[in-house]
């Protein structure tokens, strides 16, 4: 197991699992022990390593759908925790240096959710792109998570950021 400033690099991945994957950010969509299984998923399956520009977009759909097979959550849940993992995961200096993360960061998703689809909204007001509609994290499925994505990719160009880092503007309504 690989070694960061002398600790293994679990208790760095574990840090990243907690606190990407929390109640708040799994809320309603399953069973008890649920938080708990996704975080243990992201410790088992250590794949940050596979990630690189050539790959990125089908070992992200990849362990979209074997995130959803083991835990048994569904497209919008799954892809969620997935994106939030890999955003902290980027955003950590340990990690993202360990495993080369910033090859990937213009690749990484926005993480889809009531705060950010309601940013995304606001910014599609008035504009020729229309957004599918917004009913949950739950019925999110793939063809609307790749509309509102592009529509993320362009916005984030114009702000000169990764698309994922639209999250940090967006998240408990850190902009207007």
């Amino acid at each position: 197991m690989k070694k960061i400033n002398g600790l293994d690099i679990k208790f760095y991945l574990n840090r990243v699992a907690n606190i990407s994957v929390t109640q708040s950010s799994l809320r309603n969509q399953g069973g008890k022990g649920l938080v708990k299984k996704t975080r243990n998923y992201f410790l088992k399956n250590q794949f940050l390593s596979k990630f690189n520009k050539h790959n990125f977009e089908i070992l992200l759909d990849n362990q979209t759908r074997k995130l959803m097979k083991t835990i048994k959550l569904k497209f919008g849940a799954a892809r969620k925790s997935l994106n939030i993992f890999l955003l902290q995961s980027s955003l950590d200096r340990y990690l993202s240096d360990c495993y080369r993360l910033e090859k990937i960061l213009d690749k990484l998703e926005l993480p889809l959710d009531s705060y950010t689809i309601k940013h995304l909204k606001i910014a599609a007001k008035g504009k020729e792109h229309k957004l599918p509609k917004w009913q949950s994290i739950k019925k999110l499925d793939i063809k609307d998570n790749e509309k509102f994505q592009q529509f993320a990719e362009a916005l984030a160009r114009k702000e000169g950021i990764p698309r994922a880092y639209l999250d940090l503007l967006y998240w408990r309504n850190q902009i207007e």
